[in-house]
């Protein structure tokens, strides 16, 4: 992956110059490959370089910007630096905010990623505050029985078993694996994964035979 989207950076180059957003887009999936082999340094890096030129092109208030803000932290979070993550989802957030308005699905998505923070530094008040806003915002625009309110619901109920509320956590892991029963159906990864967390979550109360 990483060969070939060399290549097309150096054609990108040649045919559109080094301030182009179309070189800024094949950056930014260079340096999600990057990321994805643990190169922290070279993908934060190439995400820096494909926001230099989204902000010299596009400017500070477009969605590609807010793309390389969110993608930056994410890079940030990986390598624990949870102050500068935080600052550059909450500018990712804004600019989106200001796009799109509240109910877009980005907006959620960015919420989700702050409550990672959150989760990571341990102020799950906090981390359950701004999942339970990425799911309010999910249920509005995907409906109540969607995969991405699967996610949610799951992501929500690994804050709890950080906060060693088994119970609260279980409950969203029910919903969860409710949802991706009529989703995706008995036999799929994610379903096996739900029962998975929910046996977990369990074995943690001490009841081993649930």
């Amino acid at each position: 992956a990483i060969e070939y989207y060399e290549k097309t950076v150096v054609g990108f180059e040649k045919l559109f110059g080094a301030d182009n957003p179309k070189l800024a887009l094949v950056i930014g999936n260079l340096a999600s490959a990057y990321g994805g082999m643990r190169n922290f340094d070279k993908a934060m890096e190439l995400n820096k370089k494909a926001l230099d030129i989204r902000l010299a092109s596009l400017g500070e208030a477009h969605v590609d910007t807010a793309t390389s803000y969110n993608n930056i932290g994410d890079i940030y979070l990986d390598v624990r630096d949870y102050e500068k993550a935080l600052e550059q989802f909450q500018r990712s957030l804004q600019i989106f905010k200001q796009v799109y308005g509240e109910n877009h699905d980005a907006v959620a998505t960015v919420y989700n990623n702050i409550s990672r923070v959150y989760n990571e530094q341990g102020k799950n008040d906090l981390a359950i505050e701004y999942a339970l806003k990425s799911l309010d915002l999910t249920k509005r625009i995907f409906g109540d029985v969607h995969e991405e309110m699967a996610t949610s619901y799951n992501n929500i109920a690994g804050i709890y078993v950080g906060k060693k509320d088994y119970e609260k956590a279980i409950e969203y892991y029910r919903m969860s694996l409710d949802i991706y029963m009529k989703t995706v159906g008995e036999k799929h990864q994610y379903t096996a994964n739900s029962y998975n967390n929910l046996g977990g979550a369990y074995d943690s109360m001490g009841q081993t035979d649930l």
